[in-house]
């Protein structure tokens, strides 16, 4: 994700608890939460994360943050 004015996207997913939280094969880094490990997830598993991701920045810091690479 890319920064918004407001704060870092690593540290907000940090801030709201993401950061080493698993998806079906897919986890938020425990080094640095703006990054995504795959182990076994799909593209698909990929994007409900990233959806899943972005939803609770919403909720949590009032907008929603853009990615930094365009998924189709």
């Amino acid at each position: 994700f890319k920064n918004s004015k407001k704060i870092s996207a690593g540290m907000a997913i940090d801030l709201i608890g993401l950061k080493g939280f698993e998806y079906n094969g897919l986890k938020i880094s425990t080094v640095h939460a703006n990054f995504i490990e795959n182990t076994n997830g799909s593209y698909d598993d990929f994007k409900v994360l990233i959806s899943f991701i972005n939803y609770q920045l919403e909720t949590f810091f009032g907008d929603k943050f853009e990615l930094e690479v365009k998924i189709d």
